[in-house]
């Protein structure tokens, strides 16, 4: 605010969302990372993200990171070649990997995945040597959403582009839609549409690693239940409170039937701030 009396001063009716995302990303990243070799091959990666599990794994050699291997990529890559664990670490990956220094501002990096569509980015040093790793959920945790969200519902910020199948469908089926579609997961459904289960990339991680052939399994034999779910029209800041306090990474979305007539996931709720980021500072 300009006036007569000095230099401009800025307006804070108190601390804000917006004030703590004015430190370096390097305040909210994993430090601990999960690192493989380019020599490793798939199934040796399925078993570390299995054991470990996490979402991604990042191929680095001499702390110079080469690539970067998602539970998508297991998706995409069991619909389009098959059988994984005869690939290679190199067949796997995604490279070259999107980075960001560690003193570069959190929301600078929110805006940067926002706009790539990306769910991780590697943190660097000023050599360029890796330092850690950012996802989508430690920017959900951080971001203070309580600000934007309170009078949101779930409605305004599920995606409707939701992967339904009978619970007799293969998981070749299954795996074909998310990987057209890039959903996170698949839902069972019986006639109406009431959920009877949940696969997601992270099951289907362990599937592969599991199994030689996991295609051939049903979602009746390998789906998660029961199902949680939440009303499109309850609010979301409630429900992104409940979903962290219970470390739940996405909900079935139901209309009053009991029907899904959505999802919601981090990648929604994190893609969504950026509409009501820009609605605040208006």
């Amino acid at each position: 605010i300009l006036d007569a009396r000095g230099p401009c001063r800025s307006f804070r009716p108190g601390v804000t969302a917006m004030d703590t995302n004015d430190k370096p990303i390097s305040a909210l990243m994993t430090r601990t990372v999960c690192e493989v070799p380019t020599d490793w091959s798939a199934a040796q990666i399925l078993e570390k993200m299995q054991a470990m599990s996490v979402s991604s794994v990042l191929v680095v050699e001499d702390r110079l990171t080469l690539g970067v291997i998602t539970e998508r990529d297991v998706v995409r890559n069991l619909h389009r070649k098959g059988g994984l664990k005869s690939l290679s670490c190199t067949d796997l990956m995604q490279a070259p990997v999107v980075t960001v220094e560690q003193n570069e501002k959190c929301m600078d990096v929110y805006h940067l995945m926002d706009g790539r569509r990306i769910r991780h980015v590697a943190v660097t040093d000023g050599d360029g040597l890796l330092v850690g790793i950012v996802s989508e959920g430690d920017i959900l945790r951080d971001f203070g959403v309580e600000h934007y969200m309170r009078f949101k519902d779930v409605g305004g910020a599920m995606s409707t582009d939701v992967v339904l199948l009978p619970e007799s469908a293969t998981l070749g089926e299954a795996v074909a839609l998310m990987d057209e579609r890039r959903q996170s997961c698949v839902f069972a459904v019986d006639a109406a549409r009431r959920p009877l289960g949940v696969l997601s990339e992270r099951d289907i991680v362990r599937l592969c690693h599991e199994h030689d052939d996991p295609q051939s399994l049903t979602l009746g034999a390998t789906m998660k239940g029961p199902v949680r779910s939440t009303h499109r029209d309850a609010l979301l800041h409630d429900v992104v409170k409940s979903m962290e306090a219970a470390h739940v990474r996405r909900l079935a979305v139901v209309d009053g039937d009991g029907g899904i007539c959505g999802v919601l996931t981090h990648h929604e709720i994190v893609h969504g701030l950026e509409g009501q980021y820009v609605s605040y500072l208006k």
